[in-house]
């Protein structure tokens, strides 16, 4: 059984388009930005935690203008408070999705260390780890599945547990097996994915991609 990879229509737009959305319009970009990391997981995985910085900036940044402006004696100064107050609300509310993103982004990445690094599969056992239902993890993994960071994986009903394909694994077991026993050509070395937190056995000085979110890694 394969899954398909599902794309809403907001993919293509870019994160520079959602915050432009989020400081001239923020209730559109607040809603800009919930259909972006529900059609990109890759792209939250990725940026979750410099929104969340982005978002602590700005939020920074309209407090200190809103308090300089409450201490200064101008009227027009003053008129202009309600809108840097809107503009405020929008903050805030970017730092509260990008939280949301955040930690929902740490936790895709410890299901994909789990399933990929560590090779646990069962899904009772990742529940236990996790101390999360087994409900949530195989809701949480089908969306990996279904967005290609698990890649050509498919949930076995039956066993209750995720299935690679055999040539994938195998071909992972093969390269591993070469870095362990150390042979002189070529030299592989382990590199963990920035971007999902998978890891790869990559030739030393070349440029690999990620098995699982086609980042691009370093040897």
């Amino acid at each position: 059984m394969k899954t398909t990879v599902i794309q809403s229509g907001i993919y293509w737009i870019q994160w520079v388009v959602i915050l432009v959305c989020l400081i001239a319009f923020w209730p559109v970009g607040l809603l800009l930005l919930w259909l972006k990391m529900r059609s990109d997981l890759k792209a939250t995985l990725v940026a979750s935690a410099t929104l969340k910085v982005v978002a602590w900036a700005l939020l920074g940044l309209m407090s200190f203008l809103i308090l300089l402006m409450l201490i200064t004696d101008d009227k027009y100064v003053y008129d202009a408070i309600p809108g840097f107050i809107i503009l405020l609300s929008g903050c805030a509310g970017l730092l509260i999705a990008a939280s949301i993103a955040n930690r929902k982004a740490i936790l895709y990445k410890k299901l994909i260390s789990i399933v990929v690094n560590d090779g646990i599969t069962s899904i009772d056992e990742i529940s236990q780890i996790l101390n999360l239902s087994y409900e949530k993890v195989y809701r949480y993994l089908n969306r990996l599945i279904n967005r290609s960071l698990l890649k050509n994986a498919y949930i076995s009903e039956a066993h209750r547990a995720v299935v690679f394909p055999d040539s994938n694994r195998k071909e992972q077991e093969n390269v591993r097996a070469r870095v362990r026993e150390h042979e002189p050509e070529p030299e592989y070395t382990i590199v963990y994915c920035k971007s999902c937190g998978a890891q790869k056995a990559v030739v030393v000085g070349k440029i690999d991609t990620c098995n699982f979110c086609g980042s691009k890694l370093k040897g």
